[in-house]
């Protein structure tokens, strides 16, 4: 009766197991060892990234991302890899950060995540800051959303900003983010932030510009007043940050395939 009873359990694992996995669109694992076989697209600075196995998310390995602002170029200012620009506007991220004792608080930002526009190039679009994405700046994380309704924006005349304060960084420990994000420059969007199981953030409204591809998920770090690569100019010079638990899931999903 035990292992009738263990059968039909391990069963119902299986199917709940597989409900809950087959609307992901991403599920990195970087217990290969080898950071390079599940990175995307827009990976800079190989050196500043690889697999380490000191830095564990409930028994799994984590990527460890870096950037200096003596590095030359863009090996100074990022660390971070992409994703393919979405093809619905409704998805489901998560990821873990875990930011080391070393990790302290510094006036200037950084971005740890973001979802970054696709450029309208054909119409004179240039690049521009991303539309959504998560900071930390003094020890503290913080959302900033980006909108604009033009057809062609310019890098710092959108039509509104907005930035809110997320609490306060906790070091030598992960920290579990979950974003639902419904990308429109209309008054449809959404945007959700659970921290830690706990519903932190939730605006309804413009979050995205008026392109005609929709945003594309970045991990990693981008701090982009390392671009003097002066080290004198700034109070940190280095930054670290782990990450693992990197998910996404489609329109389909639900927050209970991320808690």
């Amino acid at each position: 009766m035990k292992n009738i009873a263990f059968c039909i359990l391990l069963a119902l694992c299986s199917t709940i197991c597989f409900a809950q996995n087959k609307n992901l669109i991403v599920n990195l694992n970087f217990n290969t060892g080898d950071v390079t076989k599940v990175a995307h697209r827009d990976f800079f600075d190989t050196n500043a990234q690889h697999v380490s196995d000191s830095v564990l998310y409930k028994g799994e390995k984590s990527v460890r991302f870096e950037v200096k602002s003596s590095n030359p170029g863009d090996k100074g200012i990022r660390s971070e890899f992409a994703f393919a620009s979405e093809s619905n506007s409704e998805r489901w991220y998560t990821l873990s950060i875990y930011p080391p004792s070393t990790y302290l608080p510094d006036p200037e930002p950084e971005i740890v995540t973001q979802w970054h526009n696709v450029p309208d190039v054909n119409l004179g679009e240039q690049s521009l800051s991303p539309s959504l994405g998560l900071f930390v700046q003094n020890g503290h994380w913080n959302v900033h959303v980006l909108w604009d309704t033009a057809r062609v924006t310019k890098q710092g005349h959108w039509m509104g900003s907005i930035g809110t304060d997320l609490g306060p960084v906790s070091l030598n420990t992960w920290t579990t983010w979950v974003f639902h994000i419904r990308f429109s420059y209309k008054n449809d969007g959404l945007v959700q932030i659970y921290k830690n199981g706990v519903k932190v953030y939730e605006r309804k409204g413009p979050n995205d510009f008026n392109d005609a591809a929709l945003p594309y998920w970045k991990v990693g770090i981008y701090k982009w007043v390392y671009r003097d690569h002066n080290p004198a100019d700034h109070k940190r010079n280095q930054r670290v940050l782990f990450y693992s638990h990197i998910k996404e899931g489609d329109e389909k999903s639900t927050y209970n395939d991320f808690k």
